[in-house]
């Protein structure tokens, strides 16, 4: 996926994959405010059902949403 400072994803992952670690800005399903996830390991997978994944501040890369 290809994190964007305004657009929604098109589906609600069940979690996130994170290849390459980094910090993650992200917004939850039904949230109104966004979480900065920080000193995420690669390799991890997030337990987090987000709707939008923020471009700015976010340093972590080959983030894939898992449905």
């Amino acid at each position: 996926m290809t994190p964007h400072d305004s657009n929604a994803l098109p589906d609600i992952p069940k979690a996130l994959y994170v290849g390459g670690g980094g910090t993650i800005t992200m917004r939850g399903s039904g949230d109104s405010a966004d979480s900065v996830w920080t000193n995420i390991a690669s390799g991890s997978t997030l337990p987090f059902r987000p709707s939008h994944v923020r471009a700015t501040g976010t340093t972590a890369t080959n983030i894939l949403a898992l449905s």
